[in-house]
């Protein structure tokens, strides 16, 4: 009997096509926007970890981030992560990023899947967001994805997954 079954991987690959498909689309958003760490509001966002992971850090003047730091779980859930891991920070953060990034198009996705019935259609759809990640939105400076770790990174996807999918998350 041989070891790989040609006709067995091909249905897996055919199976997870998709994540294969939004997996390149996510390395595509990395590579055309970049990744900015520490830049824009991650000043208020980066310290907030850092000081949770080491309580001595900033002895003074952290009532500048720990006003909003303190106002969500998005330190906490960051540095846990970090400690649980035993990844370096910078590392952890980068992972973050892309999952937050790869979890942002997969619930694009999912809502082009509601919309669209051609595959065609659906793609478009999450390319096009992909593209315009770094675009603000009308009015605010606000980007629909941020090219650093932020709690929005986080937030966003579950507000863009169909209803239907997000008990599953």
């Amino acid at each position: 009997m041989p070891m790989f079954n040609s006709s067995r991987i091909a249905a897996v690959v055919r199976a997870n096509l998709a994540y294969i498909y939004l997996a390149l689309l996510t390395a595509g958003v990395l590579l055309v926007h970049g990744y900015h760490p520490g830049v824009e509001d991650a000043e208020i966002y980066v310290p907030g970890i850092k000081r949770i992971l080491d309580p001595s850090l900033y002895p003074f003047g952290a009532e500048f981030f720990l006003n909003h730091a303190r106002l969500t779980l998005f330190a906490q859930t960051i540095a846990g992560s970090i400690r649980l891991s035993h990844l370096s920070f910078d590392m952890a953060v980068f992972i973050w990023y892309l999952g937050c990034t790869f979890l942002t198009l997969l619930a694009c996705w999912r809502l082009s899947v509601e919309l669209f019935r051609e595959s065609s259609a659906r793609w478009a759809a999450v390319t096009m967001v992909a593209a315009v990640f770094t675009i603000p939105v009308a009015g605010t400076a606000l980007y629909i994805e941020d090219q650093y770790l932020t709690s929005r990174s986080i937030v966003i996807f579950t507000i863009l997954l169909p209803e239907e999918h997000r008990a599953r998350f």
